[in-house]
Formats: structure tokens, C-alpha cells, sequence
């Protein structure tokens, strides 16, 4: 609600509203990602989403235009503030709405380290829905090399095949806190705004479907299967599910591993 007199400012609040920044501005209050400084000013948010829009698309459409200048600016404002890895991520997330998935190699291999800089930070912060994001987009965007006679789907390499092989995915504190952020999450959606106490069946409700949910993910990236076995083992002794929950979350884990 800040009175924005300039006439410049008006323009990009305009250009703006077609991106629905109104919406993304709500989104980032739903989930609760901490304003820096308290209120943020709403015209520097915009501001912001702006410049990483700008570059964004300097990424789709021209890759090799993103030098290391670029790359400075957008790291810059992407480790000055939650929010702002937050506009990044929510515009790929939109973007894919209407937009062809299918990028070129070269844009893709830069989304990966981008993403791979915003999931560090968001582990260190333990922010959920930063992780949960990239990791739902990591498996949206594909390169598809034309060039090869296999199948079609087999020419198509995802950003997670691009990502997998990095450290982060290998340490058992980074699933473990997904793990919690999603049992929160189907916490949520259970007992909406969590208003009233929660209940030993929500709970196990939430931790049933949460497990399946973080095997998947962790087969996804390729994790050896001992580990995602240790993962999930550990999980069932923390949570004291339902012994047919126990028995259904076992035979998918023999299931995935064949």
C-alpha cells in the first residue's frame, strides 16, 4: 500500500501486474518466508522480480549473453534474502504453465548451478518450501537431444539427472528435514492452519504418506538403495506407525529397489 509517486514506478507496477506479482507477494506470506528488516518495501520486492525476471529470460533465450557479471548481480540478490530465491523459483513455476519445457542445454546446465546455490541456502536456512520447490522443478525442465534415434522419452534428460551427483544429496540431514517439512506440510493440509491439537491418526496419516513420498524423491536422484533403506528404517523407529502402515512402506522400499 506504499503511495508510489514516481511515474516510472507506476509503468513497472503495471508491466508487473501481468506476471501476477499480487499473487507471488501472497504466496511468500502463506508460507511464511521472513520479510528481512520486518516489512519489506513492496516496490523493492517488485523491483527485485524485475531484475531476476530480466535475467531469467536472458537465460532462456540467450544463455550465452549470461557472463559472470550477470551472474554476480543475480547470486547477489539471491543470498540477500529468502524472498528473492523465492521470485526466482515461483517464476520458473509459473513460466512452465505455458511455455515449452524442452530448453537448451546450455540453459539448463546453468539452471542446475543456480538451483544447486539456492538448495545449499536453503538447507543451511531449513526452509522447506525453497527445497520442495527446486526439487519439483528440478523434474519439470528437460533438455532433449534430436539429434539421437532412441526413444523419445529417453532423449530427454531432466535438470535432475544434471543435479543428482551432488554432495547435498548424500547427506541424510538434508532428507531427514525434507522428511519433517513434508510430514508439517500433510500436517497442514490434515488439520488446516493447525488450529486444533493434532491427533496420534493425523500424525500417522501424515508420516505414512510423507515416507512414500521421500522414497520416491530420494529414487529419483538415484540414491543407492542402502542408503535410502537406512533413511526410511530410521524414519519407521522415530514414528511408531500403524504395524500395516510399517508393512506397506517395506514392500514399496523391495518394490523400488528391484
Amino acid at each position: 500500500k506504499d503511495k508510489i509517486n514516481d511515474s516510472n514506478d507506476n509503468n513497472l507496477l503495471k508491466e508487473l501486474n501481468q506476471d501476477n506479482i499480487e499473487n507471488i507477494v501472497e504466496r511468500i506470506k502463506k508460507y511464511e518466508i521472513s520479510f528481512s528488516k520486518g516489512n519489506i518495501q513492496k516496490l523493492e520486492l517488485i523491483k527485485n522480480y524485475k531484475i531476476i525476471k530480466s535475467i531469467i529470460i536472458l537465460i532462456l533465450e540467450t544463455p550465452d549473453k549470461f557472463i559472470s557479471k550477470k551472474k554476480e548481480n543475480l547470486n547477489s540478490l539471491l543470498s540477500s534474502s529468502t524472498q528473492n530465491q523465492f521470485l526466482f523459483l515461483q517464476f520458473l513455476n509459473n513460466y512452465r504453465a505455458n511455455h515449452n519445457l524442452n530448453l537448451k542445454e546450455q540453459t539448463i546446465n546453468i539452471f542446475c548451478e543456480i538451483f544447486l546455490y539456492i538448495l545449499n541456502m536453503g538447507y543451511e536456512n531449513k526452509n522447506f518450501k525453497i527445497i520442495q520447490l527446486c526439487i519439483i522443478l528440478s523434474q519439470t525442465y528437460y533438455h532433449e537431444n534430436s539429434d539421437k534415434k532412441e526413444e523419445k522419452d529417453e532423449n530427454k534428460k531432466y535438470m535432475i539427472n544434471y543435479m543428482k551427483s551432488d554432495k547435498i544429496f548424500k547427506e541424510k540431514k538434508f532428507w531427514n528435514n525434507y522428511l519433517q517439512g513434508l510430514i508439517d506440510e500433510e500436517l497442514n493440509k490434515i488439520n488446516k492452519n493447525m488450529k486444533k491439537e493434532i491427533t496420534g491418526k493425523q500424525l500417522s496419516t501424515a508420516v505414512y504418506s510423507s515416507i512414500f513420498t521421500l522414497i520416491k524423491n530420494m529414487v529419483d536422484f538415484s540414491l543407492d538403495m542402502d542408503f535410502i533403506s537406512s533413511l526410511t528404517y530410521e524414519a519407521l523407529d522415530t514414528y511408531n506407525l500403524p504395524d500395516s502402515q510399517k508393512v506397506d512402506i517395506v514392500n514399496y522400499l523391495i518394490v523400488e529397489s528391484q
